[in-house]
């Protein structure tokens, strides 16, 4: 990395010539909120093995004071992809204070893509409270098997073509989720990435590698037994096992057997060719029973989730001085995720 553009530093060199309250292994520098906060979510990603680019764009979101920390300020739940605000209605029934993200509700602030959208998934995912919730739910579209003719992947070539606008889109959207939910963890957030069932971005490999950073298990469920008009099978991973208990809230199927995802048709070469189906679009928004019984298996589990993140959250701040940062993972991430320019707007705005 060192060997990159004239005036570029390298990600080692801005750690190192930065601020003493900016590194991750800075010494006490105080008692304020702000600077409790940022050590926590330091320490959680250290120990998680986290890139340590990462750490960085935590560090200087923290230095830049029109990002607000209070304890006063905190989110409960944070929802990204969130469509019709199934879980963070769920959420709100239960008392909770949760945000809500997506692309439709503002095409630059709540986009990912931009790094302006990042980064404010980024700071929403940093005010969650010790042992709260997210959800994600990236775009699928280039990962599942209608695309495949086109986007290229298999289980062994999972990144696909990307010379393909769309499948270079789904894979840096994927990597930025995937930091996001880092953030989320690093306080011992209890977090949900959701997929259709089938769908590739299991074997992406920076999935894969977030996976193994705090042993996330998968669930399966089907939304016909939470009020979707099909059944579509999809798959929760989440980084804690009580996930299970969401089957503890299924009601009988109302999905509609005359419900169609895919049509099969033959093109006019004669070839056996899949599409969407007419019913496809719909069934992309969760149906509200889903909101309403995620949030009550994290009700169910809070208090000892709660007990458990302060624990976690002092063996962290301690594990963390002898982990050094990960700083061989961040390249790949750098150029996956596509964060220089994210760099850039934090560096010159």
């Amino acid at each position: 990395m060192g060997k990159g553009k004239p005036g570029r530093q390298s990600l080692k060199d801005r750690l190192a010539k930065a601020p003493a309250h900016l590194r991750a292994d800075a010494p006490e520098m105080g008692k304020s909120y702000r600077e409790k906060r940022k050590r926590w979510i330091l320490a959680g990603l250290r120990v998680m093995r986290a890139p340590a680019v990462v750490a960085l764009i935590v560090s200087m979101i923290f230095a830049d004071k029109q990002f607000k920390f209070d304890p006063s300020d905190t989110i409960q739940h944070f929802e990204s992809f969130a469509g019709d605000m199934s879980v963070t209605l769920g959420e709100i029934k239960e008392s909770r204070k949760a945000v809500a993200y997506d692309i439709r509700y503002d095409d630059v602030g709540m986009n990912l893509l931009t790094s302006q959208g990042f980064l404010h998934a980024c700071y929403q995912a940093a005010r969650l409270e010790i042992g709260s919730g997210s959800l994600a739910a990236p775009v699928c579209s280039s990962f599942v098997y209608l695309s495949r003719g086109t986007s290229m992947r298999s289980a062994l070539r999972p990144c696909g073509d990307e010379s393909v606008g769309f499948v270079k889109d789904g894979n840096q959207l994927l990597c930025r989720t995937l930091i996001v939910l880092m953030i989320a963890m690093s306080v011992s957030a209890w977090v949900v990435l959701e997929q259709p069932k089938g769908s590739l971005m299991e074997r992406h490999p920076k999935f894969e590698e977030w996976a193994r950073m705090s042993n996330i298990v998968r669930q399966h469920v089907r939304m016909g037994n939470y009020g979707a008009p099909s059944q579509k099978p999809t798959w929760l991973y989440s980084n804690r096992p009580e996930i299970a208990d969401i089957l503890d809230f299924e009601q009988p199927s109302s999905a509609d057997p005359s419900t169609r995802m895919v049509e099969r048709y033959v093109d006019g070469r004669g070839v056996l060719r899949i599409k969407g189906g007419a019913h496809l679009k719909q069934s992309q928004s969760y149906p509200p029973w889903f909101g309403v019984a995620l949030a009550k298996v994290r009700t169910r589990h809070a208090d000892q989730i709660r007990r458990e993140a302060k624990r976690t959250i002092r063996h962290n701040l301690k594990a963390a001085k002898s982990i050094p940062s990960n700083h061989r993972a961040s390249a790949s991430w750098i150029k996956q995720a596509n964060l220089r320019p994210v760099l850039d707007f934090l560096t010159h705005g």
